[in-house]
C-alpha cells in the first residue's frame, strides 16, 4: 500500500486547513482587505501571554496578546510557512507549525518570525504537531498510512518513532498527558473519529472507545487540563466535550456553537481558547464554567490552529 493518500473531496479540503471556507456548508470566505502589522515584535509582548492563530487562506500565523478584548494581531508570521495547520508551544516558548501543503514543521524561537529549524523527514501532509517536557515533537501525518505519526527526540532532524495507522484512517489531531502518553484522533473512511493512546516511545496503541453522541462526527482538537480532563473539540456536534480521566462518555459540553477545531489553554488554565472554522474566530471561554468572553476576528481570513505562549 502506498503511504501517499489521494484527496478525499471535501473532508481533505477540510483537513489541508481550508475548512474555515467550506466546513459543514458555510459559503465561502468574502474577500477581506486586511493590513498586516509588521513581521516582527521582538519584546513587543515581554512579560506576557501571547496567542498565535494559523490562517490557512492568509497563510501565515497571527500573532496576538492572549489578553484583552477583540485583540488585533501584533505580528503575523510568514517565513516558513505553506498552509499552516495545528500549532505548539514547548517549555521554553519555542512555537511548533504544521504546514500542510508544504510537508514540513517549522520552529520558531520567542518573538521569532524566522524559522530557526525545519523538519521535513518522513513529514507529509502534517495538519498537527505536540511537544513534549522532554522536547520531542510529534508530528500528524495526513498523507501517509506507514507514517501516521513521526516523532522527533529534541535537537534531531530525524524520527526515532513511527506510528502506522491502526485503522485505515487519518491522523487528525494529538495531546499529551502529564504521563507523557500520546493521544492521536484519526478520521476513518466513515467520517468518525476514533482516539489511540500511546504510551511513551510506543508505536502500539489502545482505541479509548470514547462515545461522540453522534452518528457521525469529527473531533481533531484535543487538550488535557491539570485535573486530566480531556477536553475534544467536536466539530461535527458542534461542542468541546469534556471526558473525565477513564469514562467514555462526556461530563459536559462547552461551546455548543459554530464548528469548533482546534483549543488550547492558557498557563493559568482559567481559559481556554477555541478556533471556530464556520465564523473564522477564536473564542475565549473562561474555565471551567465555558462562559464566552471573548471572540477575535481582526486580522483574520480563517482560522485552524491555536497555540499560547507560555503553554
Amino acid at each position: 500500500m502506498s503511504s501517499k493518500r489521494a484527496p478525499r473531496g471535501a473532508r481533505i479540503v477540510a483537513l489541508m486547513a481550508l475548512a474555515a471556507c467550506t466546513a459543514h456548508g458555510e459559503s465561502a470566505i468574502p474577500p477581506v482587505s486586511l493590513q498586516r502589522p509588521p513581521a516582527t515584535f521582538s519584546r513587543v509582548n515581554a512579560g506576557g501571554a501571547m496567542l498565535y492563530v494559523s490562517d490557512p487562506v492568509g497563510n501565515d500565523v497571527a500573532v496576538y496578546h492572549a489578553s484583552g478584548s477583540k485583540q488585533s494581531p501584533i505580528a503575523t508570521i510568514t517565513q516558513g510557512i505553506a498552509g499552516p495547520a495545528g500549532m505548539a508551544v514547548d517549555g521554553k516558548g519555542n512555537l511548533f507549525v504544521a504546514n500542510t501543503t508544504g510537508n514540513s514543521v517549522t520552529e520558531y524561537a520567542p518573538n521569532g518570525t524566522s524559522p530557526e529549524a525545519t523538519y521535513s523527514q518522513s513529514v507529509l501532509g502534517p495538519v498537527d504537531v505536540a511537544v513534549d517536557g522532554a522536547g520531542t515533537l510529534y508530528v500528524a501525518n495526513f498523507y501517509s498510512f506507514a507514517a501516521s505519526v513521526v516523532e522527533f527526540p529534541s535537537g534531531s532532524r530525524t524520527p526515532s518513532v513511527t506510528i502506522g495507522d491502526p485503522c485505515s484512517c487519518y491522523p487528525v489531531g494529538l495531546a499529551l498527558d502529564a504521563k507523557g502518553d500520546l493521544y492521536v484522533a484519526y478520521d476513518d473512511y466513515y467520517e468518525q473519529t476514533l482516539i489511540y493512546k500511546y504510551a511513551p516511545g510506543s508505536s502500539k496503541g489502545v482505541s479509548l472507545g470514547l462515545q461522540f453522541s453522534q452518528l457521525r462526527w469529527e473531533a481533531p482538537g484535543l487538550a488535557f487540563d491539570k485535573s486530566a480532563n480531556l477536553l475534544v473539540a467536536n466539530a461535527t456536534l458542534p461542542g468541546v466535550q469534556i471526558y473525565p480521566a477513564g469514562k467514555l462518555s462526556p461530563s459536559k459540553t462547552l461551546e455548543k456553537r459554530g464548528s469548533p477545531r482546534f483549543l488550547a489553554f492558557d498557563s493559568t488554565e482559567n481559559n481556554v481558547f477555541v478556533t471556530d472554522t464556520s465564523k473564522n474566530a477564536v473564542e475565549e471561554y473562561a474555565y471551567p464554567s465555558g462562559h464566552m468572553t471573548n471572540v477575535i476576528t481582526n486580522g483574520l481570513k480563517s482560522v485552524y490552529g491555536v497555540a499560547v505562549s507560555p503553554p
